[in-house]
């Protein structure tokens, strides 16, 4: 996994960010500089991310702070990193539940 500061907060090396910069324009279709609902949602999956739409929806809401529905990449960059917070509290918790 990647690193986690003391808050939790996920950090991304820099090794990372380039490769989601290049997933983002990838994926940016129409060069728009900034992805829809569908364009996020092949870029989780190729990105190792299977989102489902409900999932994908509450993402949008949530970090979607300009309510364009779409993201631009520094908002991209925070979906990644709440999904990966999500995914480690998960684990964990699971983790906590298999005595």
């Amino acid at each position: 996994g990647w690193p986690v500061s003391e808050d939790g907060e996920v950090d991304i090396p820099a090794e990372q960010s380039m490769a989601l910069r290049e997933a983002f324009d990838l994926f940016d279709e129409d060069g728009s500089g900034s992805l829809d609902k569908d364009e996020l949602k092949v870029a989780m999956r190729t990105v190792g991310l299977e989102l489902g739409d409900y999932e994908l929806s509450q993402m949008i809401q949530e970090v979607d702070q300009d309510g364009s529905g779409a993201f631009d990449f520094s908002e991209f960059v925070e979906v990644v990193k709440i999904l990966l917070q999500k995914m480690r509290l998960a684990e964990g918790s699971a983790g906590l539940i298999e005595e």
